[in-house]
C-alpha cells in the first residue's frame, strides 16, 4: 500500500502560510491529485478554514497551539483522514506559534506511520518581518529561527518589502541557521513547485531515506516488530542509545504477556503502559543524525 504523504507548513504568524497552502492546493488540484488539509488556529474561530475548498477534505484543530494541549488530537484527526479518504497528500499547517518538530512528533505516531510518511516541513519566512527583529521578544526570536533550522525546504516570502541590499543580508542570515535545506524566494507564496516532486523523486530512488534523512537536522526511523520480544533485551538497548534520540514511542508485545504495551521515551528510561486495544507494532525514534541501519539491526537482534 502506497502511503500518504504529509508536508508540514511551519512559519511565523503572518507570514504567508495560508497564501502558501492555496497555492500547493491548486498544484495538487491540477495534477490530479487528492489531498486534504489538517490546519490549526490559537484561537475559537478560524478564519483562514474559510479559504479551503469544499471538495478538499478538511480538520481543524482550534483553542490551542498543534504543539502543546492540542498536540495529542493531531492522531486522531490525520486517522481519521488517511482511514476515511483516497489520499496523496496531507498538508499540515500549524499556527505561527508552534514548533515544528513538535508537529513532526505528532505526525509521527506508530498508528499514522501505517498509513502516512512525513515527507518534509516547509518553513515560509516573512523576509521583512525577520530582517527586523529589534522589535521581538528573545523567545519570538528564538522560536522564528528554530522554525528556520527545522525546515526541509525554505520560503522567503515577501521579498519585495526589502531592498537588495537588505535582501542579501537577509538570505545571509537565514542561510546561516540552515545550510542544508533548498532556499526559494517569492513574493505572495508564488515560486516554482517543481521543488517538491523533486524531492518526491529522489525519495523514490532510495526507500531506505526519506527526504527528512536528506535535508532536515532532525531524522525519524520507523521499525515494525513481527514477534514478540524480552522486555529486558529492549530495555538494556535503550540504555545504548545516544543523546541524539530525543522521543521514541510504539507498541511492543513483550514474552510472556498477552498484552501490548505502548512505551513512550524521552531524554531517559522508557515508560511502559499496558493497552488492552491491538495496535500496530510500529517503533518510531525521533532524533538528530540517526543511523536507521545500525538502528534498525541492533532492534532485529532483539
Amino acid at each position: 500500500m502506497k502511503k500518504i504523504d504529509i508536508y508540514i507548513i511551519a512559519g511565523f504568524l503572518g507570514s504567508g502560510k495560508t497564501t502558501l497552502l492555496q497555492t500547493l492546493l491548486l498544484n495538487s488540484y491540477k495534477k490530479n491529485e487528492r489531498v486534504a488539509v489538517l490546519m490549526n488556529e490559537a484561537g475559537a474561530f478560524s478564519v483562514d478554514s474559510t479559504s479551503i475548498p469544499a471538495h478538499v477534505p478538511f480538520r481543524e484543530l482550534l483553542n490551542g497551539c498543534i504543539c502543546c494541549s492540542i498536540q495529542s488530537q493531531i492522531e486522531p484527526q490525520l486517522l481519521d483522514l488517511c482511514k476515511n479518504n483516497e489520499l496523496d497528500t496531507i498538508f499540515v499547517e500549524t499556527t505561527g506559534a508552534a514548533h515544528p518538530l513538535e508537529v513532526l512528533d505528532g505526525c509521527m505516531t506508530p498508528a499514522v506511520v501505517e498509513f502516512a510518511e512525513v515527507k518534509g516541513i516547509i518553513t515560509i519566512v516573512d523576509a521583512n518581518r525577520f530582517f527586523h527583529q529589534q522589535g521581538m521578544s528573545i523567545r519570538v526570536k528564538k522560536l522564528a529561527k528554530e522554525q528556520i533550522r527545522s525546515g526541509d525546504i525554505l520560503i522567503v516570502n515577501k521579498i519585495d518589502l526589502l531592498d537588495s541590499t537588505a535582501l542579501t543580508k537577509c538570505l545571509q542570515q537565514i542561510k546561516e541557521l540552515n545550510q542544508t535545506a533548498p532556499l526559494v524566494t517569492t513574493s505572495f507564496a508564488k515560486f516554482d513547485l517543481d521543488i517538491l516532486d523533486s524531492i518526491q523523486s529522489k525519495e523514490s530512488i532510495d526507500r531506505e531515506k526519506t527526504h527528512i534523512d536528506h535535508h532536515l537536522h532532525v531524522k525519524s526511523v520507523v521499525h515494525q516488530f513481527h514477534s514478540k520480544i524480552d522486555k529486558e533485551e529492549f530495555v538494556k538497548w535503550v540504555s545504548t542509545l545516544p543523546q541524539t534520540v530525543f522521543r521514541m514511542k510504539g507498541f511492543i508485545h513483550f514474552k510472556g504477556d498477552n498484552h501490548i504495551t505502548m512505551v513512550q521515551y524521552s531524554y531517559g528510561m522508557p515508560d511502559f503502559t499496558k493497552v488492552e486495544q491491538s495496535f500496530p507494532l510500529n517503533l518510531v525514534l525521533i532524533g538528530e543524525q540517526l543511523d536507521k541501519k545500525t538502528l534498525t539491526d541492533s532492534l532485529n537482534t532483539l
